[in-house]
């Protein structure tokens, strides 16, 4: 793994290169950063149970995870962890960067004193199922992967 690999929380300069991470999910074209779109990255940026951890190779962002602690009245009152668009640009995978993630996520989430970490991939192919599952992550108590925390 290089040593030249950063994580933070992503910050207002950031949506571009996000955008053009996020080709390597699901979108085929960048979105165009417009007034709506500039107004969401604003409310999310301002959202003190969001984040959006962005991890750097050499100063450009290749990997990233989106953490939401979502407020719960069940489980003694614990807050639930969902996670969100784990990605890490396909001329960067296999460098460990997002376990790095995930794990920042899950101490953060950890902190907050959540009761589990879960997330829902589409995700089929054996590799993928078995990244997150050696991350701590079970496909087998619910119907989404899920690390207890």
């Amino acid at each position: 793994m290089s040593n030249e690999f950063n994580i933070r929380v992503a910050h207002k300069n950031d949506l571009p290169a996000l955008f053009e991470l996020y080709l390597n999910l699901y979108d085929s074209e960048i979105t165009p950063i417009a007034y709506d779109a500039m107004q969401l990255w604003e409310n999310i940026l301002s959202d003190p149970n969001y984040y959006i951890f962005v991890g750097e190779e050499a100063g450009t962002i290749v990997s990233s995870v989106t953490l939401v602690i979502i407020k719960n009245l069940t489980r003694k009152m614990r807050p639930d962890a969902l996670l969100e668009n784990i990605v890490t640009a396909a001329t960067h995978r296999n460098k460990g960067y997002a376990g790095l993630l995930l794990d920042k996520a899950a101490e953060t989430a950890r902190r907050h004193n959540c009761y589990q970490m879960a997330f829902i991939s589409g995700a089929k192919n054996d590799s993928t199922v078995r990244f997150y599952t050696s991350s701590g992550f079970t496909n087998t108590e619910k119907s989404a992967f899920v690390m207890k925390l």
